[in-house]
């Protein structure tokens, strides 16, 4: 840089020295010529004054000749000479004439310094010229040696602001030629580097082409391993969830409906041991949902299940899971409540298996004392802590306690796969919370981690006086009134949606219920129900303003319907599930059907029936040919048949049934697993929002900008379109 700027300046001296000589020349010249002409002009018409005259043509001559002979070696001392012989020229002039208004010959001067010397040069001068005004205008009056004065600031002033423009043209017009210099020298130096990289392109090109008749094999390779994973996931998905299904389902009727097995109560010992199956059972069945769906879902983003969940009995309820462990360890487990109630929107899952992890590590690494849960509460946040007494962990290692697969002390421990921490904290960072880590050696170890506090303002229940939307308390979050035939569509919209409020209406007259109580700020209508809510907004006067909001949801009711069934049950089933079939059917069964290939559910399935309806007849079958012979003998009031069963499958069993006068009006409920397919289906029908107000261009551009979003989000790829999206792009 250093060396450019001195390149740069020699630069400007060479040019500003070149305009000065021409410059020079040129004035030498025209000084001799006037000086001459002066002169001659006196010898014709004032020969009185002719001697002043041949002083002033010796004067200039003399000067002038001294500066041409300095202007090449010593070209600032020639254009001082010159200026210096210019001024005493004009002296000669004001003295022959004693006129005070040739004082303004001086003038000249000051012009022709301007564009011969730099800003010091010119100042210099005028500083000259404005002593040798005072000087010869002595013998004038104040009045006439002002004005030549101020004139000739006033020149000084106007020459130094014109040749600063010029000096900048300059500067600008070398700056410009020294980065055209640079840039042709840089374009030389890629013009060989633009050769080497054209070689290497040929390369790559035969390279790609190989690639691509590779990528046409991988391409075949990656559908053949989407069709595996697919039947894959199918096949884990049932495997998995009928036995775990057995596990929840027996191990909550012997907790919740003891009487279910003869009236025997269960003894406090396996009273206790049974809810420690069930919860963790529970929780193991809601991990693997999660894989299941995780291997469904392409869109490569992993989404949480909010609810509304009170932390405190999350936290009890993780401490029994873990309570046998602290026994067999011998470890102290206790549990610090909060202060105060404390409900927080989180993934029940997700944050049980932080705390789990936390938990397990702890006891882990303590071999006598305690292990805390301590819960702290903010006005922001909540924080719980999960401390122990045992041995710490050094802190070298800490810094990598939150990185995968980093079991801290892989020497001593002979299980865990160093996931925990790890995995934990991403699922608190989801939460838009934090974690961190505190450990002193010999001392204990404290991981705490911190989640957002919701906005717990409740909505004040309104009875006969409708409050407008304008009076409602900014913070509330807004009520929505869902008009549909399955309350699994509400908790899917609690889970995925935490900015709003729900309430279930199942038909007409309980939505009028809801509407007395309280007014939504907008209602959600299943498509097909909305000549229902028309004929509601008929008899209700007041909700025709509500926005509504019309669109498919989904339903396993539907998917029944659309299987020929009544309704429809995914597994795993609970005794609460078949209370609701019971209940939307309308009916107290004398005599019920239960078709399935594996013995334990057909008990399991009986056993909650007997739980909900003592005195019922439990039919039982285990293939659909079986069912139907013993549904023509013996007629009962609902059939509960699984899908897949060898034979006679279940759809082959609904269509003989429906083609069955007298068997057709039998109420049939599907009990089986959904498949990939079924999950990941499209739902049909169109998504309509109507607002009796209308819409400002605002919130309309921002719907249709919400609308364009989720329709072109970009998601994961599978294997075999990503296969086909690469060679696409290589061809």
């Amino acid at each position: 840089m250093e060396q450019q700027a001195e390149r740069q300046g020699a630069e400007r001296n060479r040019v500003f020295a070149e305009f000065v000589g021409e410059a020079l020349q040129i004035l030498l010249v025209t000084t001799l010529v006037l000086a001459w002409g002066w002169t001659s002009f006196l010898g014709l018409f004032d020969s009185g004054r002719v001697a002043q005259g041949y002083l002033l043509l010796g004067i200039t001559a003399l000067f002038s000749f001294t500066a041409y002979t300095l202007a090449k070696p010593y070209q600032q001392m020639a254009v001082a000479v010159y200026l210096v012989g210019l001024l005493a020229a004009i002296c000669v002039v004001v003295s022959t004439y004693g006129d005070s208004s040739l004082l303004m010959l001086y003038l000249l001067v000051v012009l022709v310094a301007a564009p011969l010397t730099r800003p010091v040069g010119l100042g210099a001068t005028t500083v000259a010229v404005l002593a040798t005004i005072l000087a010869m205008g002595e013998g004038f009056p104040i009045q006439e040696r002002v004005p030549p004065v101020l004139l000739t600031v006033l020149t000084a002033v106007t020459a130094w602001l014109s040749t600063r423009r010029l000096f900048t043209a300059l500067e600008w017009a070398l700056n410009m030629t020294d980065h055209a210099q640079r840039s042709a020298e840089e374009a030389r130096d890629h013009r060989s580097e633009l050769q080497r990289v054209l070689h290497s392109l040929d390369l790559a090109l035969s390279r790609l082409e190989r690639s691509n008749r590779a990528l046409a094999f991988a391409q075949e390779a990656a559908e053949k391993a989407y069709r595996f994973k697919s039947e894959f996931v199918a096949n884990v998905s049932h495997e998995l969830r009928t036995p775990l299904n057995l596990i929840v389902g027996f191990s909550e009727m012997m907790t919740t409906a003891p009487e279910s097995y003869g009236g025997s109560p269960l003894p406090r010992e396996y009273r206790g041991d049974m809810l420690a199956i069930y919860r963790s059972s529970c929780h193991l069945l809601d991990l693997i949902n999660d894989v299941l769906d995780l291997s469904q879902i392409e869109s490569g983003r992993f989404v949480l299940q909010k609810e509304r969940v009170d932390l405190d009995a999350l936290l009890q309820e993780t401490a029994e899971i873990v309570r046998g462990l602290a026994e067999a360890r011998h470890l102290d487990l206790q549990l610090e409540r909060a202060s105060s109630a404390c409900p927080v929107d989180l993934d029940r899952v997700r944050i049980r298996q932080v705390l789990l992890n936390l938990l397990t590590n702890a006891m882990r690494y303590t071999e006598q004392g305690w292990v805390r849960i301590a819960t702290v509460l903010s006005e922001t946040e909540v924080t719980i802590l999960v401390q122990d007494s045992g041995r710490g962990i050094a802190p070298e290692k800490l810094t990598r306690a939150f990185e995968a697969f980093d079991r801290l002390d892989e020497e001593e421990l002979t299980h865990g796969s160093g996931l925990g921490l790890a995995v934990s904290k991403k699922f608190v960072e989801l939460h838009q919370g934090r974690i961190w880590i505190d450990s002193v050696v010999d001392k204990g170890t404290t991981v705490g981690f911190a989640l957002p506090r919701p906005n717990t303002q409740e909505r004040l229940p309104l009875s006969k006086v409708r409050i407008p939307q304008a009076l409602h308390d900014a913070k509330a979050r807004p009520l929505a009134l869902v008009l549909h035939d399955d309350v699994r569509a509400l908790t899917l919209l609690r889970r995925q949606i935490d900015s709003c409020d729900f309430v279930l209406a199942e038909n007409v007259r309980a939505a009028q219920q809801l509407l007395r109580q309280s007014l939504p700020d907008l209602a959600i209508v299943e498509s097909s129900r909305i000549a229902e809510w028309k004929g509601l907004a008929a008899e209700s006067g007041g909700i025709d303003a509500l926005p509504l909001l019309v669109t498919p949801l989904p339903s396993v009711h539907q998917y029944g319907l659309s299987l020929g069934a009544s309704d429809y049950l995914p597994k795993p089933v609970t005794r609460e599930d078949v209370a609701y079939v019971l209940a939307r059917l309308g009916c107290r069964p004398h005599a019920v059907l239960v078709v399935d290939d594996d013995p334990h559910i057909v008990r399991l399935i009986g056993r909650m029936l007997r739980s909900l309806v003592p005195d019922v007849h439990v039919l039982e079958a285990f293939e659909g040919g079986e069912a139907l012979g013993i549904a023509a003998r013996q007629p009962p009031d609902i059939i509960f048949v699984d899908l897949h069963m060898p034979g006679m499958g279940g759809q082959q069993l609904i269509e003989a049934l429906r083609g069955s006068p007298a068997l057709a009006a039998i109420p049939v409920v599907v009990v089986s697993v959904r498949s990939p397919e079924q999950e990941i289906a499209p739902i049909e029908g169109e998504l309509r929002l109507c607002s009796a107000s209308g819409f400002t261009l605002g919130e309309l551009l921002k719907l249709i900008e919400m609308a364009l979003n989720a329709i072109h989000q970009v998601g994961t790829m599978s294997p075999a379109n990503a296969a086909a999206r690469l060679t696409t792009l290589a061809g």
